[in-house]
């Protein structure tokens, strides 16, 4: 019979001590002992970890800031305000922007805003009347989101004209915008059609929660008909017959769906648009 005994775990305590004892020459062997415990630990023993954590090196207050992230509670408000001032470092501001009092957010925006910050702070504050949302400093789906998640309404014309401008910003920028990965998958003989385009068929999802139906059949109705344009033409006649790689077709078929779509964008949008990108012949 086997002798071999399972190594106890070292009281937590003893792990703080060794790790709050900079001295100890343990310090590393605790940290990452206290990290992998983590989860399953009771919640006095989870916040006294991450109080020692903030107290500690940048690499251990953000590990702590990720924690927070997920454990909160409002009695870290003081020290990670302390912490924010001091130091101003990035996932600090996550914890805060998530977390701390929407006042006290609004009375920080610039300092909160650096980086991916601003969706997130619009997430938070979008509902206030005294919240702008400027919406050049997101995407269109990610716009048509925090209208949606804040309550608040957007015209049917304005709605329909940030449809086609996705399509235009996608014939600016050409096939780079595509998801190589996925081109083995793709079916030859489905043409395309520009509900294919995933920016697009986020916005539509979210017009769909604001209840815009008008809107949404409309531009169905138009990507259907671009498609059918697609299908008919002469360039993708000859593509279908051309023994290509899946890669290559899907990049050339993109290619010729730029032209069409972009024939098809009103004028109004059309004209912010130099001309359609087309990479590949």
């Amino acid at each position: 019979m086997s002798t071999y005994k399972k190594k106890r775990n070292t009281p937590i305590k003893t792990l703080l001590d060794l790790y709050n004892d900079k001295k100890s020459g343990r310090v590393c062997v605790a940290r990452n002992e206290i990290k992998y415990r983590f989860d399953y630990l009771d919640w006095s023993v989870q916040k006294r970890i991450l109080t020692a954590f903030l107290a500690s090196c940048k690499t251990d207050r953000e590990w702590a800031y990720d924690k927070l992230l997920k454990f909160w509670d409002d009695s870290f408000i003081p020290v990670v305000k302390s912490l924010w001032d001091q130091y101003q470092e990035y996932m600090c501001s996550w914890v805060i922007i998530r977390y701390f009092p929407e006042e006290y957010v609004f009375e920080n925006l610039k300092s909160l805003s650096a980086d991916g910050n601003y969706y997130f702070i619009c997430r938070r504050l979008g509902h206030r009347n005294d919240f702008m949302i400027d919406r050049t400093k997101m995407s269109i789906p990610s716009y048509l989101s925090i209208l949606y998640s804040a309550g608040k309404d957007i015209d049917d014309s304005e709605a329909l004209d940030m449809l086609y401008e996705i399509i235009g910003h996608h014939c600016s920028v050409g096939h780079d915008l595509i998801d190589i990965r996925f081109a083995r998958y793709f079916d030859r003989g489905a043409g395309f059609n520009p509900l294919n385009i995933k920016d697009i068929s986020r916005a539509l999802y979210y017009l769909g929660k604001m209840q815009k139906s008008e809107v949404v059949a409309s531009f169905i109705e138009w990507c259907d008909n671009v498609e059918k344009k697609i299908k008919k033409s002469q360039e993708y006649q000859e593509l279908v017959t051309q023994p290509l790689s899946d890669i290559d077709y899907v990049k050339r078929l993109y290619d010729i769906a730029i032209v069409y779509m972009y024939l098809a964008l009103p004028l109004t949008i059309m004209s912010k648009i130099k001309n359609p990108k087309k990479k590949n012949k």
